[in-house]
């Protein structure tokens, strides 16, 4: 067999691992600090402009082990809420990437609670990474592999948040749940079907705690639940988080907030426990931007 084709098939392995565990390890800031990466209806949830970056490292002694990076942008005005979200995973030279644009829509229920719907709609894409490559790069195998369509899906997602409490929840891929019709495009066998979230905020004398319950429902794969919580100082400058995930893994974090104008979080996911004496965690960073607040500032 030609080293070609040798190469081929073991990018096409990584990009099964990928699916798999990116769709099921959804990215650790979306609990506490970026709920818009999992429910479009949080988009703007905030107020104002806010750009969010994130980047994540798995298994980082592997040879060729998935990298994430995502940039999402969100904005509200009065009931509208508006969105970017683009999150690109690679694995070997094959990568996976997800365009999606935002609208959410937030009705007023009372004084400090409201109705949240969200949408998002855009465009995936998978791609083999030619420059790399030992042999031929116009070899036909990987030139259909790269001709193959861009695949249009949407999730949606609905919320209820309070001064204290909020549920929210969202369906993911809904085209690909609901249709047999996924082009040319292999989204992979395990990706999540579903996710719902409730916090609640216990506002103490010197911190304050703020809880996390998540159930994930996943296309082939055993359900996962999510319990946690954040712990933030009175100045809210210092945050640290520590999750359980019944899938028998752990996270945790520490997060710093800037006169609420930026704010960092370094977050690590240790492995799985069938593969935690092969691989090292996952160590995940983050930096999210209030655009707004940065500008009232120079003014």
């Amino acid at each position: 067999m030609r080293p070609k084709v040798y190469l081929f098939i073991l990018s096409f392995l990584l990009l099964n691992s990928l699916n798999t565990y990116s769709q099921i390890s959804l990215l650790d800031a979306q609990f506490f600090q970026n709920r818009y990466l999992a429910n479009p209806a949080m988009a703007g949830l905030d107020g104002g402009l806010r750009v969010n970056l994130g980047y994540r490292n798995q298994w980082s002694n592997v040879p060729g082990a998935p990298i994430d990076q995502n940039f999402t942008m969100d904005y509200r005005r009065d009931k509208v809420g508006t969105g970017l979200s683009v999150i690109n995973a690679r694995a070997g030279e094959i990568s996976h990437t997800k365009m999606y644009g935002t609208y959410s829509y937030a009705i007023q229920v009372n004084k400090g609670s409201k109705l949240h719907f969200g949408m998002n709609l855009g465009v995936q894409t998978v791609n083999f990474d030619t420059q790399n490559i030992i042999g031929d790069p116009n070899d036909r195998n990987i030139t259909n592999f790269n001709d193959r369509k861009a695949l249009i899906d949407g999730d949606f997602g609905f919320g209820y948040t309070s001064d204290r409490f909020s549920i929210d929840g969202a369906v993911y891929n809904l085209k690909s749940q609901f249709s047999k019709d996924n082009g040319d495009l292999n989204l992979g066998t395990d990706f999540n079907l579903f996710y719902v979230g409730t916090s609640y905020s216990i506002p103490m004398a010197e911190w304050r705690i703020n809880t996390k319950l998540a159930y994930r429902n996943i296309k082939n794969y055993t359900d996962i639940v999510d319990i946690g919580a954040e712990v933030r100082t009175s100045n809210n400058k210092l945050g640290f988080t520590g999750m359980y995930h019944t899938n028998k893994s752990s996270t945790f974090g520490i997060s710093y907030l800037h006169k609420n104008e930026w704010q960092f979080l370094g977050m690590y996911n240790n492995a799985q426990s069938p593969i935690s004496n092969y691989v090292l965690g996952t160590f995940e960073l983050a930096l999210q931007v209030s655009v707004q607040n940065l500008f009232n500032k120079k003014k």
